[in-house]
């Protein structure tokens, strides 16, 4: 059985490519890190392009360059964070960023990556968006992928379940971490909403009561496994041929702040098409996407 979910992250890893659009990333590592009472640390993977360009391998870095390198992460961290929210570490280490930070949040037993959903054309964005999702694929610890940032406290959070373990998982991270996502517990007419989605295909439109129903009961199961639940619940199922898209719309249509999905299906197909669905969702959401990957102990 998968470990139960920590009530908040206890550790926070964060990547940093030492660019201005990390500076913000690591930023709001910082803040969540600090919200939930975790410690942050902060990696960065030399080089910070990718290091082979059209076939051409880049030379290593003389030791001049390494000893600038080394230099530049605790120069950025200084320059953005003020003294009570610096990291517990920050390291900077040589190879492939991706292969870097998931080696790092073994090393650390991170409970939550901060990644940059990046998008666009420039070289930079795509390199960017390639290693967070290398890292969104591969990780064995939840991810959290920025697309905008974390509106603390949120007060309406979105989950996507396919009724698959690693769905549920998800459905259980959402349950277990609306608190230091949405605060304190509030007054009634200010309570947090999570919506539970699930989506089915045009030719299942008949299974959509009984989804609804299991969706229903799910919610029901997991809010008592965890007690007092300060939140309102509610589900949607729904048909659609284009699943990232039909979440985006979704998403979209009922203002969602954050988006907990899971990562991995059961089997070797159901995981390459449920890896999918959740990379384009945290490229294509209006809003960060907390991805929940498999559980401990599942099939590999």
């Amino acid at each position: 059985m998968a470990p139960e979910p920590p009530a908040t992250p206890r550790s926070v890893l964060v990547g940093s490519d030492l660019s201005e659009s990390s500076d913000q990333i690591v930023r709001h590592a910082a803040q969540i890190a600090a919200r939930c009472g975790a410690a942050l640390h902060v990696v960065s993977a030399y080089p910070p392009v990718s290091s082979s360009m059209g076939g051409v391998v880049a030379d290593e870095p003389t030791e001049l360059e390494i000893a600038e390198i080394r230099r530049a992460l605790p120069a950025q961290l200084r320059r953005i964070l003020p003294e009570n929210r610096q990291p517990e570490t920050a390291e900077v280490r040589f190879g492939s960023p991706g292969q870097v930070i998931l080696a790092r949040a073994v090393e650390i037993e991170a409970d939550l990556i901060v990644l940059g959903a990046h998008r666009g054309t420039d070289v930079h964005a795509q390199f960017l968006g390639t290693t967070a999702d290398e890292v969104l694929r591969a990780s064995r610890v939840p991810c959290l992928a920025l697309r905008g940032f974390v509106p603390f406290p949120v007060s309406r959070m979105g989950v996507a379940t396919d009724f698959s373990p690693d769905g549920d998982r998800a459905l259980h991270y959402a349950v277990a971490w609306h608190r230091w996502l949405n605060g304190m517990p509030a007054p009634a007419e200010e309570r947090s909403v999570l919506r539970a989605v699930h989506i089915v295909q045009p030719q299942q439109r008949g299974t959509i009561d009984e989804c609804r129903a299991r969706l229903e009961a799910l919610l029901k199961e997991r809010s008592a496994e965890l007690g007092e639940v300060e939140v309102d619940f509610h589900v949607d199922v729904l048909a659609a041929r284009d699943v990232p898209a039909a979440l985006v719309e979704w998403a979209l249509r009922e203002g969602l702040e954050v988006i907990f999905a899971g990562t991995q299906g059961k089997s070797r197909v159901e995981r390459m098409i449920l890896g999918s669905v959740s990379s384009a969702l945290a490229r294509r959401a209006p809003c960060p996407v907390l991805l929940i990957p498999q559980g401990q102990g599942s099939e590999s």
